[in-house]
């Protein structure tokens, strides 16, 4: 098996033992990521090869099947991710769901900053989705 492989297998490994150590409700999907629920949103926690390193990414989606972008909503998202300490807002490649998204490195993963990368992800997904979503003419993760 390769290295790279092999590290990111032990990367979830790793990430499931914190989950756990937390008391994390979770689900694992088909691609072997991380799933927990929040409010009218998700955490999506995955492992990945980065170079010669692994990477922890974690997304959160604010606003799906979107259907208009304004100048006013792309402005808002800039300020904001200026002021945001942790993590940034994101369009999709297709132009069709915003999402709130953190990654940390993934090879000294430490669990407090695990904890604190999910929290956030969770707490501002779900504080901004409803204006988000609105202003952008699509829905929330738990409309869909």
């Amino acid at each position: 098996m390769e290295r790279g492989i092999k590290d990111v297998i032990a990367l979830r490994k790793l990430i499931d033992k914190y989950l756990k150590e937390k008391g994390w409700s979770f689900k694992v999907n088909k691609e072997g990521a991380f799933v927990l629920s929040q409010g009218s949103t998700y955490v999506i926690i995955e492992a990945k090869k980065w170079g010669q390193n692994t990477v922890v990414t974690i997304n959160a989606p604010v606003a799906l099947d979107i259907k208009k972008i304004s100048l006013e909503l792309t402005r808002g998202l800039l300020v904001k991710n200026f002021d945001l300490i942790l993590g940034k807002f994101s369009l999709d490649r297709n132009g069709k769901a915003i999402y709130y998204e953190n990654a940390l490195l993934g090879n000294d993963l430490d669990p407090e900053e695990l904890y604190s990368a999910v929290e956030s992800a969770a707490l501002i997904a779900d504080e901004y989705d409803d204006r988000i979503s609105v202003m952008a003419g699509g829905k929330r993760a738990i409309d869909g």
